[in-house]
């Protein structure tokens, strides 16, 4: 950061939540929004990725954020 470049910290559970609001039709924000969002930073840190249980809806989301 210090050299210029964009962090993003979360836990995965809550990108995971927010992701799963941003696909309600009162949505401030569209999931292409926020994965545009996501995937502009220079360094993506999800913690605790891989501690729940991942259920499929949660694989694709983290897949989604992957890609």
């Amino acid at each position: 950061m210090r050299s210029g470049h964009t962090v993003m910290y979360s836990l995965s559970m809550d990108l995971i939540f927010r992701l799963r609001d941003a696909m309600r039709r009162d949505a401030s924000v569209t999931t292409t929004e926020l994965l545009d969002v996501i995937g502009s930073v220079d360094l993506l840190i999800l913690d605790e990725l891989g501690v729940q249980k991942r259920t499929d809806d949660m694989q694709a989301h983290i897949t989604n954020i992957l890609d």
